[in-house]
């Protein structure tokens, strides 16, 4: 994915589809946000694209 891309990802109604609407991962980082949870997003043209989600360690509790 070409770099210039990569700031634009999470901007709402930014698309590389012709036919998208740029919602998707929009929405998906006010939700990740909201739960205190980390979306990072790697990109190498050679490699490819990871997307990670890192979740926050919470302590378990018995009920």
């Amino acid at each position: 994915m070409p770099s210039e891309f990569r700031s634009k990802l999470s901007q709402p109604f930014f698309s590389t589809k012709p036919c998208g609407i740029g919602l998707g991962l929009a929405i998906t980082k006010r939700i990740v946000n909201a739960h205190n949870v980390e979306l990072s997003i790697c990109s190498d043209l050679l490699t490819g694209t990871i997307v990670s989600i890192q979740l926050p360690v919470v302590p378990f509790q018995s009920f």
